[in-house]
């Protein structure tokens, strides 16, 4: 059922899908272009795989929460990190919990780890994470996309402003004033860390997994996922399940 929440002076859309156990909340932090419908089904297939309640956010500029105004900061992930995500865990009154993340979402979850991370938090999962600019020929194709072809048609159906979504997405990442941005000094934790990533991703190459896990110490685990790009919960979605309930026991 969808929920809306005043989350960080923001009024968002929130998702929670109930499990059958007592196991801790897993809260799901969605990609740059990502939104609670983008998740499809895997919410609900998350939930039944590990048997605890699953949250799902838009964050604020996106789907169906409270536009957000252009110009977006650099930081903007930190900002996430040590003000929303704090904010949306004491509102909904979350105690333990797991933060699982994919690609934006997944910059956050190490960053609210390294730099604000509650004492309930019991673990990361990260996917597809960023923590450095890597230069990648997709982000050309991405330009292309939106100026010639239907991308716009499509994030109008999961975003009420699709133009400052994807915008402010460009802009920064393809800003030269951006470029240096590195955030490894701030995701070192002592927490247990899955650090996973397709092989074929087309956003950062695989030199990344590598990259958190040294940065994040010695609790971090990397894995590189055979035969899947971006998206592995929809490339590889039986395999990230199984991944994440064996984290989930584990902890």
């Amino acid at each position: 059922m969808i929920e809306r929440h005043h989350i960080a002076g923001h009024e968002v859309e929130v998702l929670r899908v109930r499990g059958a156990g007592d196991g801790p909340t897993i809260v799901l932090l969605h990609e740059a272009l990502g939104c609670i419908s983008l998740w499809r089904d895997f919410p609900a297939q998350l939930a039944v795989a590990t048997g605890c309640e699953v949250v799902a956010w838009s964050r604020w500029g996106y789907g169906r929460s409270e536009p957000r105004p252009a110009p977006w900061s650099f930081d903007y992930h930190e900002m996430e990190a040590t003000e929303a995500v704090p904010d949306l865990l004491s509102a909904l009154g979350i105690g333990q919990h797991v933060l699982w993340g994919h690609s934006d979402g997944a910059t956050i979850a190490l960053l609210n780890a390294g730099l604000a991370p509650s004492p309930d938090l019991l673990g990361v999962i990260s996917v597809a994470g960023h923590v450095v600019v890597e230069e990648l020929s997709e982000m050309e194709a991405m330009a292309e996309w939106w100026a010639n072809g239907d991308l716009r048609d499509r994030l109008a159906r999961h975003h009420d402003d699709p133009d400052t979504v994807y915008g402010e997405w460009m802009r920064i990442w393809t800003n030269p004033d951006f470029a240096d941005w590195d955030i490894r000094p701030q995701i070192e934790s002592t927490l247990p860390t899955l650090v996973t990533q397709g092989q074929d991703d087309e956003y950062a190459t695989p030199d990344h997994v590598a990259l958190i896990t040294g940065a994040v110490g010695a609790q971090a685990v990397g894995h590189l996922i055979e035969g899947s790009g971006h998206h592995p919960m929809f490339d590889a979605t039986e395999w990230v399940l199984e991944a994440t309930a064996a984290f989930v026991r584990a902890l």
